[in-house]
């Protein structure tokens, strides 16, 4: 058994190093797929901003579904708007082939501005292909006509869960608690859902990675506003989601509105130092009302959502946006900020977070100058944070670090007399790592989107006499316990991993075994008989059995 186990984290470790590699880190990229989310009045072609830096690209934009294909050259260093046909935008609930393929020879920072309306705009963040999950939660606002959810498929037969933990309307039916919702996608189809109940929580889950996009055809920020505004956002994946942010408000404001979405069951959520406590359930979110820069620390990932105010500023009108704001474990040491050439936008603002040691020393430049900052008296991890809320006078700018570790995130706020924007600006997308702890007190990090299952097994008791067995073991001490962890996630992958913790006997010291390649090397020569592959087998076979049961046919 000893052996054979070996053997397992051998194999394991194998797959858990070739699964990390693959994944990508950043909201920069080279493919994008997307979609636009409905709108009460649909009066214009919706817009994407496409950014480069210091190379030029070719982007290439296509809609299987209209058959339509448009080339564009765009510059280094600048910044280019382009229309879709707004007979892409949903009219009504189900599945249909809207889903927008944006290819670029060269990495690219992506927005989608929906202005299809005078009256209401708001914009995304697109994140690349290569940083999209399996899992997500949905983030909006309690409705007037209608909150939203969107899903773009990446893959053909591609199966779609959605669970929520109070009823909602899909089309012509109530879909109730604990009946998840099922749905099978091809590559750019696209799954919508509205209602008139706040979708904030919805879950998707899904058996390849997707797109999922969520927000508002027209809700009152406040509800006493008179102003009836659209918001929208690409949804992060659970598994990339933070455990630490810093929010503040937008140049010209007081008061803003934040919602954490919790992903996992008791997460715990602190706001400020010790203002605000919550312990929070899957599917749970909280709403807050905040009138300063706070931090916010939760005991498992979490989403944080932020949605301006409509109301008479003392520089103009604002009206409802929201966005998604990054952790701290996702700020980034160079964005681009591109705003909207519009004929009624009049006012474009940046908010940036930093370490105030970065404003500090100069670290931070907009366009390759130092930029002003107000202190927060905000601290996490003993570093004090700073913010800068600055006008934007140029409709494309750079802020970049003279040095590597100075990291930042930003939010673009555009606004007008009809409608305000709110996008978050290009940022790293790590993934996420949680720790189980068993009985045994074995601490294992994963990613937060797997599931830990953990076997215990016990190493003969007293000790045995065998000497071929003590090679492969090594020197045996009474009290050996040996733990072997899987980690499944959606996708059917499977990583193994073992923990070997050995105790002496009368209650001597800890003795951890670590000296894993002499260890694996006698568990080759003593042991070549398949027995992993053939159990491996069986728990893929076990595995898959199950997600027949959760997703159908997938």
């Amino acid at each position: 058994m000893v052996g054979l186990l070996l053997k397992t984290w051998m194999i394991g470790l194998a797959t858990l190093v070739w699964s990390s590699a693959c994944h990508g880190e950043a909201t920069t990229g080279k493919e994008f797929i997307a979609m636009f989310l409905q709108m009460n009045v649909i009066e214009k072609d919706p817009t994407f901003i496409v950014s480069t830096t210091e190379l030029s690209t070719v982007v290439t934009i296509t809609i299987p579904k209209l058959d339509y294909t448009q080339v564009y050259n765009v510059p280094e260093s600048s910044k280019l708007e382009v229309s879709v046909p707004k007979s892409i935008v949903p009219t009504s609930d189900g599945v249909d082939k809207l889903g927008i393929f944006i290819n670029s020879s060269n990495p690219i920072t992506l927005w989608g501005v929906h202005d299809a309306s005078d009256r209401s705009v708001d914009g995304f963040l697109v994140l690349p292909t290569d940083v999209l999950g399996r899992e997500y939660f949905g983030v909006s606002f309690e409705p007037h006509s209608g909150t939203e959810l969107g899903v773009v498929a990446v893959e053909d037969s591609t199966s779609i869960l959605i669970n929520f933990n109070q009823r909602y309307f899909y089309k012509t039916q109530f879909i109730y608690p604990r009946i998840p919702l099922r749905i099978t996608l091809n590559r750019f189809e696209t799954l919508f859902i509205t209602s008139y109940d706040d979708l904030t929580g919805i879950r998707v889950t899904a058996s390849a990675p997707v797109a999922a996009f969520s927000g508002n055809q027209c809700t009152f920020i406040p509800v006493t506003s008179n102003h009836c505004d659209y918001t929208v956002t690409q949804l992060i994946p659970f598994s990339r989601w933070g455990m630490n942010y810093i929010v503040t408000s937008f140049l010209g404001h007081t008061d803003y509105i934040i919602k954490i979405v919790a992903g996992r069951m008791g997460t715990t959520v602190n706001i400020g130092e010790g203002k605000h406590r919550y312990e929070l359930n899957q599917l749970q979110s909280v709403t807050l009302n905040l009138h300063s820069s706070e931090v916010i620390t939760a005991s498992h990932p979490i989403m944080v959502a932020q949605f301006t105010y409509a109301q008479a500023l003392v520089d103009g009108t604002s009206h409802a946006a929201m966005t998604v704001i990054p952790s701290v474990r996702q700020y980034t040491n160079s964005a681009v900020i591109a705003t909207m050439v519009d004929d009624q936008l009049t006012q474009h603002f940046f908010s940036l977070v930093s370490a105030c040691y970065n404003f500090q020393n100069q670290y931070i430049l907009l366009n390759g100058m130092p930029i002003d900052f107000n202190t927060t008296n905000i601290y996490l991890s003993d570093a004090e944070y700073c913010t800068s809320k600055m006008v934007l006078n140029s409709n494309y700018n750079t802020i970049t670090t003279s040095a590597p570790d100075a990291l930042f995130y930003a939010v673009i706020n555009e606004r007008s007399e009809f409608f305000s924007t709110a996008r978050v600006a290009n940022f790293q997308l790590p993934q996420a790592t949680c720790v189980t702890t068993n009985e045994y007190d074995v601490n294992v990090t994963h990613e937060c989107d797997e599931e830990v299952v953990i076997f215990t097994y016990s190493c003969p008791e007293p000790c045995p006499v065998d000497d071929e067995e003590e090679l492969i073991c090594g020197t045996c001490f009474d009290g050996y316990a040996i733990f072997l962890v899987i980690l499944l996630s959606s996708g059917l992958t499977i990583c193994v991993d073992q923990f070997i913790k050995c105790c002496r006997a009368g209650g001597q010291e800890e003795w951890e075994v670590e000296d894993w390649k002499r260890r694996a090397a006698m568990m080759q020569k003593a042991f070549d008989t398949g027995a992993w592959d053939r159990q491996l087998e069986i728990i893929r076979k076990n595995e898959r059995k199950k997600l027949e049961i959760e997703f159908g046919d997938a």
